[in-house]
């Protein structure tokens, strides 16, 4: 199967997965009226937000799925999402009942997988998880990535994937008939950290646009920074990229 193209929002709507109904997940429990929002079927709805109606997130892989119409969405979405979180009696609470998550980590992580696996519980969801699945999975004895996603997905609603190659996530979702997160591929991309990191950045400053941000380190191979970055380039603002001429940050 050939790798979709994840450029825009409007191609990445055309390419999304064809899910059954009941296999739908819902990513986002959101009410919309016109424009309608149809990430996925929604029960019981807890907003009136509206959004664009290319709003499909059928798989998250790379910064450049979103605009910064979808990221005002979502960040609308986030801060029900942190009401319902201090509140166990809300209805939102329930919202994921019956679903099941699978955190798939072929690298070792603490933070991010158990923010994913906090937040699916909290949600009424359930987990299923793999820790290091590089050493302690079939993939130690040479199943690619595509036999082992095609055998995940049987067991789960969703998929979280956490890899040691760059673009494995976008291998993933052309393999997977269900929803695949990408919580880092390699060197290559962690779109979910910077969606937190512009949401925060949003939240304590209370803007994005004509902002000045610094981004240290080794811009040349982390995920995170160039996710963010990519994110940021959609505000018109100053951007402070300071590194070590080794290690800046390629402009692809």
């Amino acid at each position: 199967m050939a790798l979709r193209s994840f450029t825009s929002p409007a191609s990445f709507a055309k390419t999304h997965k064809q899910i059954q109904p009941n296999k739908a997940l819902p990513l986002f429990s959101i009410s919309f009226s016109t424009p309608k929002c149809h990430a996925y079927a929604i029960k019981n709805p807890t907003t009136s937000l509206k959004a664009k109606p290319n709003f499909q997130l059928e798989d998250v892989i790379e910064s450049q799925q979103f605009d910064r119409d979808l990221l005002n969405g979502i960040f609308e979405v986030a801060q029900e999402m942190e009401a319902i979180e201090k509140d166990v009696s809300s209805p939102g609470s329930n919202m994921l009942k019956g679903y099941l998550m699978a955190t798939l980590f072929y690298e070792p992580s603490t933070r991010t997988r158990l923010s994913f696996e906090s937040a699916m519980k909290r949600l009424g969801g359930e987990v299923l998880t793999t820790e290091n699945a590089r050493e302690f999975s079939s993939a130690a004895k040479g199943e690619t990535l595509e036999d082992t996603i095609r055998t995940v997905e049987g067991y789960s609603d969703i998929i979280v994937l956490r890899h040691f190659e760059s673009g494995a996530a976008k291998r993933a979702a052309a393999t997977a008939k269900i929803p695949v997160i990408n919580a880092g591929d390699g060197p290559g991309q962690h779109p979910t950290q910077a969606l937190l990191d512009v949401y925060t950045i949003k939240r304590e400053i209370g803007r994005l646009d004509g902002i000045k941000l610094g981004l240290v380190g080794d811009l040349a191979n982390g995920r995170t920074v160039r996710s963010l970055a990519y994110l940021i380039a959609m505000y018109p603002e100053s951007q402070i990229l300071r590194s070590t001429l080794s290690l800046l940050m390629s402009s692809k």
